[in-house]
């Protein structure tokens, strides 16, 4: 395989350390809800590259530095796919979902897209052994689960004590992450739904591969 330069994901952190470094930069990218209601749209999708403090930005750069990395060499069409619905899904998901969330800043729910986006990439090619990539499923779902019930971050240290974790972040990020896996083929190509060809599939779509069937819950016809 073709090792190549994961130069988007370079690209990714080294936005988020020139906003960190930028305090007029840092405040103006955080998702802070009074500033959108003013009318400060962009907040939405900028949030990401803000953080609250240098291990929270350390932290989420390392993770996002391996995982988006690894899966950038595999399938960059795939990484585009997964960062744009990160972008889409995770701030304005949080924005409705989350009503009384006032600040969200950090790479965390993009990091957990990449770390779903590039698992489920290594089981679709069934890459050896799998139950490393299992595993890491479980400890993503375990580490989301345990900032829903805890009363502070595992590990990082925030300045702000009101600051908290938000899973939800994590949840949606994992969401883009899983849907970007239904729309890239193995080949890291963007994959095209046509209707079914027979008429009792009406409402499925069929692409060059199996998978759509599973994903949308259809079954293949003979044909």
């Amino acid at each position: 395989m073709n090792r190549r330069l994961p130069f988007l994901t370079f690209g990714v952190v080294a936005m988020a350390a020139l906003t960190f470094a930028s305090p007029t930069m840092n405040d103006a990218a955080v998702f802070d809800r009074e500033q959108i209601f003013a009318g400060q749209f962009w907040r939405l999708f900028t949030c990401h590259w803000a953080h609250h403090s240098t291990t929270h930005l350390l932290w989420n750069i390392g993770v996002v530095m391996v995982a988006g990395g690894f899966f950038e060499q595999n399938s960059r069409r795939g990484w585009l796919l997964c960062f744009a619905l990160s972008c889409v899904v995770i701030g304005p998901g949080l924005f409705v979902l989350e009503s009384g969330l006032a600040v969200y800043a950090g790479l965390s729910g993009l990091a957990s897209a990449f770390v779903m986006a590039l698992v489920l990439w290594k089981l679709r090619v069934r890459a050896q052994p799998a139950w490393i990539w299992w595993t890491l499923v479980l400890l993503v779902l375990a580490k989301t689960a345990f900032d829903v019930f805890s009363s502070g971050p595992f590990f990082v240290s925030f300045e702000q004590s009101a600051i908290r974790n938000v899973p939800m972040a994590h949840a949606l990020g994992m969401v883009a992450g899983w849907a970007s896996h239904c729309f890239t083929d193995k080949a890291g190509s963007i994959s095209r739904p046509r209707k079914c060809p027979d008429s009792k599939f009406t409402g499925c779509h069929r692409t060059q591969t199996r998978r759509w069937w599973s994903a949308s819950g259809c079954s293949e016809p003979n044909i």
